[in-house]
């Protein structure tokens, strides 16, 4: 277990024995943040969509068809199994990928604080099946070859959550999978150079479609791969978000001060996901394409 999830399991264990007192307000700064969070993430994946999905036109249309006779038009190839080349609603893989490892944090989290806040157990258990089914989506999704065998191998998280019936075992359940939580949260990281990657080759595919826009494709790509960039950088101060909490909760002397400092930091946070919300209005949010 790493030092943030140790961080995290004291935590949750002080305040279910009753050491302190509810943080009511670190978990309402804690969720604000994250409910900006989604926001903005779902803001960004939106602007790549339409990136992977020319990239999937180029690329992999073709070949998506399997034992499909694709329908040709020019150098396009349409079928079903190549949908999401051509589809402007629903997500393309990569992207879909992405919102599941937003799911898996935001269900976890959602867990955390009802159970924080002392839900009965009863009302806890949707959202235990739905973390659940997020984890087995996440560990077979297009990013699974960039986490661990642990979470690869999480077939058993749905059966587990359906054995649950006390608040004892939910916090073992919360001990056992917080390190997926942190791990999405890294992968997600790490791993936004394929969402610029995907930007690079979306855009030559655009521009050969539509060359008198060349330029303005060029530059657009360069506002986004910033836009990439800033959220990264939210990604990973949201993420200390929950070790912070963790920390607070461990260390009950002087509990408020270092609940005004998440809440200054919760704060500073929002900041950030509202300039990135500024440049994706600025761009267009994929208009333009």
């Amino acid at each position: 277990m790493n030092n943030v999830s140790a961080l995290f399991v004291g935590s949750i264990f002080l305040f279910t024995v009753g050491c302190t007192p509810p943080p009511t307000a670190e978990l309402s700064a804690y969720r604000q943040t994250f409910v900006a969070f989604e926001a903005a993430s779902d803001a960004v994946l939106n602007v790549v969509a339409p990136y992977e999905r020319a990239a999937l036109r180029a690329s992999g249309a073709e070949r998506s068809c399997n034992d499909e006779e694709p329908l040709h038009r020019g150098n396009l190839a349409f079928c079903y199994g190549a949908r999401d080349a051509f589809a402007t609603i629903g997500d393309p893989p990569l992207v879909g990928s992405y919102r599941n490892l937003i799911e898996v944090i935001a269900r976890f989290n959602t867990i955390v604080i009802a159970y924080s806040e002392g839900v009965s157990f009863r009302f806890i258990s949707q959202d235990l099946e739905e973390f659940s089914k997020s984890v087995d989506a996440f560990a077979s999704s297009s990013v699974s070859e960039f986490v661990s065998a642990q979470i690869t191998n999480s077939g058993r998280f749905l059966e587990r959550a359906s054995d649950l019936s006390d608040r004892p075992a939910l916090l073992e359940f919360l001990h056992e999978t917080y390190p997926i939580v942190d791990e999405a949260f890294l992968v997600m990281a790490v791993q936004s150079a394929r969402l610029v990657g995907t930007i690079e080759t979306g855009t030559s595919v655009l521009t050969g479609e539509q060359p008198a826009l060349g330029g303005q494709l060029v530059a657009r790509s360069l506002e986004v791969r910033s836009i990439i960039a800033n959220w990264t950088v939210v990604l990973d101060e949201t993420r200390q978000a929950l070790e912070g909490m963790g920390f607070a909760l461990t260390n009950p002397e002087n509990l408020e001060v270092r609940i005004r400092n998440i809440g200054d930091d919760a704060f500073q946070l929002n900041l950030g996901f509202e300039a990135i919300q500024r440049q994706i209005t600025e761009l267009g949010a994929g208009n333009a394409l």
